[in-house]
């Protein structure tokens, strides 16, 4: 496990590689996911929205869990064009 490195490699941490997560999400889909929950439970005072949201939020860190960049590339895909030009 303790073989040197190459000559001209360096180790290069996990942190670099991986995405930031936010309790289990990307950053962003936390962010989004939390403040519309929040303004569905106090704004407009739908208390049902606190379990369904803990219960996407389960689900989204369980397919983030498997693919850390599930969710990188989803965006991606929603935002390609849909036409291809000659």
């Amino acid at each position: 496990m303790n073989d040197p490195l190459p000559r001209g490699h360096a180790p290069l941490h996990r942190a670099l590689t991986e995405p930031l997560l936010t309790a289990g999400l990307p950053d962003s889909m936390a962010v989004c996911l939390w403040v519309s929950v929040a303004a569905f439970a106090m704004i407009l005072h739908q208390i049902w929205a606190v379990p369904i949201g803990a219960a996407v939020h389960v689900v989204c860190a369980l397919v983030t869990r498997a693919d850390p960049h599930f969710f990188l590339f989803v965006r991606q895909a929603l935002l390609a064009r849909r036409r291809l030009d000659p």
